[in-house]
């Protein structure tokens, strides 16, 4: 009698702390030849629940501009992460995708869409210079994106997440193994962050 395949992944699986990410004191030393783990695999699917596909490509670029990437790819990575997860756990691969969404809902990531999409118009529109009524530029965003002005809190916002970006990153073209050669320390993320914040001021 065959047994019964699961139909879920262990309890809180998205909403647990990263295994590696943030915890390994070795996170940024990990060396060339390292076997990619598990572990680094539930990472990736845990980092994708939480931001959007375009958040992650920012990622990756931001903190290893040696490191080519672009949505297909980061994508990849993704499908690749779940799939070795599913085989890990011995579910189908569909339980993983409809975890995953359901987790991504949770995160609330198709608001961060939302928050994107409006901060890149506002790029748009200050680089064109477009005049029009600033009442009606600021009511149209306004009734978009229900949230706190987005345009003030850009710069803080990218600042305080530089080390969110540097470990996204580590954790995702890491799967492919090209980040791990890089050796990048968390003492040097730091002073990248130390370095961006005074230059803000």
């Amino acid at each position: 009698m065959s047994a019964t395949i699961p139909q879920e992944l262990p309890p809180n699986f998205f909403t647990q702390d990263s295994a590696l990410g943030v915890r390994n004191p070795l996170w940024g030393r990990i060396k060339p030849r390292t076997r990619i783990t598990l572990e680094h695999h539930e990472d990736a699917l845990r980092l994708g629940a939480r931001y959007t596909i375009e958040d992650l490509v920012d990622f990756v670029a931001t903190a290893r501009p040696s490191i080519s990437v672009d949505i297909r790819h980061v994508s990849t990575r993704l499908t690749d992460a779940g799939d070795f997860v599913a085989k890990a756990y011995g579910v189908e691969r569909a339980v993983v995708r409809r975890e995953f969404e359901a987790a991504q809902k949770l995160f609330g990531v198709s608001k961060r869409k939302d928050l994107l999409a409006a901060a890149r118009r506002r790029g748009r529109e200050k680089r064109r210079g477009r005049s029009g009524s600033a009442r009606e530029a600021l009511s149209e965003r306004v009734a978009t994106v229900p949230t706190e002005d987005v345009a003030e809190d850009s710069d803080e916002m990218e600042t305080v997440e530089l080390m969110r970006v540097e470990r996204a990153a580590s954790i995702l073209a890491g799967l492919s193994r090209r980040a791990w050669e890089e050796e990048i320390s968390v003492e040097e993320c730091e002073e990248r962050m130390r370095e961006r914040e005074d230059g803000f001021d």
